[in-house]
């Protein structure tokens, strides 16, 4: 994938009057090691530890390495994470459910996302998908994506235009079938503006 980071430790990182707990929020791109690892931590506190979900952490950290990882914080605070990667790839977690998923022209997967357990969450990840969005327009050649998701998170990815392409999968570990979606970073970058309000604020690059 294309698209570095140009501060020390954040491809991109904002401060933005956003309707969550804190109006000073901290978005990123995981570029370093540590980055990576912080997010990586976050993601196992919120699948395994009250999901209960395990993941293989080898193969989640190769994927996290050759991806794009997003991370939404508050001061220290992580609030959501999610991750991007090449569509299709023998890294994509989609392809190990099947194939022939109706969305030829997606060239990125969207996954992983976790947010803190609180009343904003759902905002947050908004928040979260929206920006992420925004940097993958500016920073990389990915314009369509396709992700499978928990059912309450399907309300979610319309929010930002996607489809529900209509075909449930199984993931192994997890009780609920998946639904498989699509949509275009333009389109949530967009919406996500909209329904979060100005995203314009103080920039550092």
């Amino acid at each position: 994938m294309t698209g570095a980071a140009t501060s020390s430790d954040a491809g991109l990182c904002e401060t933005r009057d956003l309707p969550l707990s804190s109006p000073a929020l901290h978005f990123v791109r995981a570029s370093s090691a540590e980055a990576r690892a912080r997010a990586a931590a976050f993601r196992r506190e919120v699948f395994l530890d009250r999901r209960g979900v395990v993941f293989d952490e080898r193969l989640d950290a190769e994927r996290d390495l050759n991806g794009h990882v997003f991370l939404l914080s508050d001061g220290s605070t992580p609030l959501a994470t999610a991750r991007v990667l090449p569509f299709p790839s023998r890294l994509s977690p989609l392809l190990e459910l099947g194939s022939g998923f109706g969305c030829e022209d997606a060239d990125a997967e969207v996954g992983r996302i976790a947010a803190v357990r609180s009343p904003g969450a759902a905002r947050a990840s908004l928040a979260l998908l929206t920006l992420g969005a925004r940097w993958l327009l500016e920073r990389s050649h990915h314009r369509n994506y396709i992700a499978y998701c928990h059912p309450k998170l399907v309300e979610l990815y319309r929010l930002l235009g996607a489809a529900d392409l209509g075909v449930s999968c199984i993931v192994p570990g997890r009780a609920d079938a998946h639904r498989i979606v699509a949509g275009t970073f333009a389109a949530a970058a967009r919406l996500g503006a909209q329904f979060l309000g100005q995203l314009d604020g103080a920039v550092q690059r």
